[in-house]
């Protein structure tokens, strides 16, 4: 027997990245991150700046999922996933980019 995967382009399956536009925003993914090594620094519980840990990750290898060209071409989120991604969200917490 032989199981067919139900999406096939990767890109099909990140509707649940998108911002508070709609706009679907997963253009890349990184490699594994271990942040384990941040343990000693307290970083689940601390209210300080966490940005060495976005630098870090931002050193990691990425492996892009659709170049900038095409994803002007890429629809919006539907109107039924978008209010999913966003129930028990407070809305003033959110980022909010310029349309």
């Amino acid at each position: 027997m032989t199981r067919f995967s139900t999406y096939s382009p990767t890109f099909e399956t990140d509707p649940f990245y998108f911002n508070t536009n709609g706009q679907k925003t997963l253009r890349a993914y990184s490699s594994p991150f271990n942040l384990s090594k941040y343990d000693n620094r307290k970083w689940m519980t601390t209210s300080d700046d966490l940005d060495f840990i976005g630098y870090d990750i931002d050193k990691q290898r990425h492996f892009t999922l659709i170049k900038s060209e095409d994803a002007k071409s890429l629809n919006k989120v539907r109107p039924y996933l978008f209010e999913a991604g966003l129930l028990g969200s407070n809305p003033e917490g959110l980022y909010k980019p310029e349309k």
